[in-house]
């Protein structure tokens, strides 16, 4: 064998070497892209069903019973209580107010749906207002903030600790 051979194989075995480096790497390229879309299909679909990743790996989690809900709705009426939106609108009102005629002022800032005079509409202490139902589903996923400016439905008493007995 003379050194041209030699130094051919070598660079033949160099060749291969850098060719299976290369395979390996786009393996490892596609394995990381394809987990990559998974994890995002599968927040996504978490996401969209509202659903808290935790509430389904935690065996102890339960639901909130009905009786729940309507502790927490009634409480959600107490803050905002539900009216027509005609009833509402007639309130704010005034002679010289510029939207006086207008059938349909706003919409709703959770579905992005216009509020109508048939809708039955909550109205948060900021003045925000927003469909009931709308409303409802926003406070019932444990959001305690209006959607539009992130203000408190109504501030939560706190214990004073040193009067405690």
């Amino acid at each position: 064998m003379n050194s041209t051979e030699t130094e051919g194989k070598a660079m033949k075995h160099t060749t291969d070497i850098h060719l299976q480096i290369r395979v390996l790497l786009a393996i490892c390229v596609l394995i990381y892209v394809v987990t990559a879309i998974w994890v995002l299909l599968r927040s996504y679909y978490f996401t969209t069903l509202n659903l808290d990743l935790s509430a389904i790996l935690d065996p102890s989690f339960s639901v909130p019973t009905a009786t729940e809900e309507e502790r927490r709705l009634n409480l959600l009426e107490r803050v905002a209580p539900t009216k027509p939106f005609i009833t509402w609108w007639r309130s704010v009102q005034t002679e010289r107010s510029p939207l006086k005629d207008y059938d349909r002022v706003f919409d709703c800032a959770i579905c992005l749906e216009p509020v109508s005079k048939r809708c039955p509409i909550h109205t948060l202490p900021c003045r925000h207002v927003f469909h009931s139902q709308c409303l409802e589903t926003w406070f019932l996923n444990y959001h305690y903030t209006c959607p539009m400016c992130q203000k408190p439905f109504h501030v939560r008493v706190e214990r004073n600790h040193d009067s405690a007995v």
